[in-house]
């Protein structure tokens, strides 16, 4: 299972007997791991998201803190969160 180059994950099948598949059940196996390849990558995008969001709201909060208490403009603020991350 991939999307974009990225491998997912793998969907493997056991049959009772050699050569228990017929092409037919390799085409829906492929395609079925085609699904939740797509199904597995969206997932990943919307938790990625979830935690830039989660992240940014962060970033907010410390960025008005600085504000108030040094008396900064907003690009300051940011400016001296992002020199602070850079270090460490």
């Amino acid at each position: 299972m991939f999307s974009t180059g990225d491998n997912l994950g793998a969907l493997n099948l056991y049959g009772r007997s050699r050569s228990a598949f017929t092409a037919d059940d390799v085409h829906d196996g492929m395609a079925l791991a085609a699904h939740v390849g797509v199904a597995m990558a969206g997932a990943q995008e919307v938790e990625n998201l979830e935690k830039a969001l989660g992240g940014r709201t962060v970033i907010g909060q410390a960025t008005g803190i600085l504000m108030e208490r040094f008396d900064l403009a907003p690009d300051r603020a940011f400016g001296v969160l992002a020199v602070s991350g850079c270090r460490g």
